[in-house]
């Protein structure tokens, strides 16, 4: 409860996030989801969260490491987010540790746990049978609470990602016209568009560069590698066998 409420910002966040969770699952909800925020402060207690969720009938758990958006950006400063090292040890650790122990214990709880398709072990990859998580982002529209239409919740924080306001701009022109929809339809499908090692991944026609809103927050490019990826790359642990030109290097 300590580190929740200090993460929200809110004083009894914990506790009303469990009494929610709670009604849910006694109204008979079968697919309730914990979604953890991890980051340097919590990342000890992804077990403790995975049996508290247990215990309170969550169907799954999703872990969602902290990015350096929104209120993200100060913890980012302070030091506060997980690096590449964290990120797949998190990813061992949710995979072969913790599922394995569910599975024992007889626990039905579902772990999601996103790394980019290139970095993910095998078995992981055949455990999901072709689900990427992908967003479908050349399908859709946010609208926030504010009624503006967005790429997507992005738009809250990055103003230059929101493309209109309901009531006021038309959501078919949107839809039709507006170039940051029809930069990403054009690019997208594409693999020559994209940058350094996701333009040499393997796996690029089904990862598409990952999320285009962190990545804008990332680069200013909608369509950039993954930082585990770029990290993996600098550091030569990026799989030769998930490559089309193993010798190629990038700076």
């Amino acid at each position: 409860a300590e580190t929740h409420d200090w993460f929200r910002g809110v004083g009894g966040a914990f506790d009303r996030a469990l009494r929610g969770l709670d009604f849910l699952v006694q109204a008979g909800y079968k697919n309730t989801q914990v979604i953890m925020s991890v980051h340097q402060k919590n990342i000890d207690q992804v077990e403790a969260v995975v049996r508290l969720a247990a215990a309170h009938g969550a169907a799954s758990v999703k872990f969602n490491p902290v990015t350096n958006s929104g209120r993200g950006k100060q913890m980012q400063q302070r030091g506060e987010l997980l690096g590449y090292r964290q990120h797949i040890d998190l990813a061992h650790t949710v995979y072969d540790e913790l599922r394995p122990a569910l599975h024992k214990a007889g626990l039905p709880v579902g772990l999601i746990f996103n790394i980019p398709l290139a970095l993910m072990p095998v078995g992981e990859l055949v455990r999901r049978n072709g689900n990427t998580g992908d967003c479908g982002v050349l399908d859709i529209l946010g609208i926030l609470g504010s009624g503006e239409i967005v790429l997507c919740g992005i738009g809250r924080t990055i103003p230059e990602l929101v493309y209109g306001r309901l009531g006021r701009d038309s959501i078919y022109d949107i839809w039709l016209n507006n170039p940051t929809v029809q930069k990403l339809r054009r690019s997208l499908p594409e693999v020559s568009c994209y940058p350094e090692i996701c333009r040499d991944c393997v796996m690029v026609k089904r990862c598409r560069t990952g999320c285009v809103a962190q990545n804008y927050v990332d680069s200013g490019e909608l369509l950039w590698p993954h930082f585990l990826c770029r990290e993996a790359v600098r550091l030569g642990e990026f799989p030769q066998t998930r490559r089309r030109t193993p010798s190629l290097s990038y700076s």
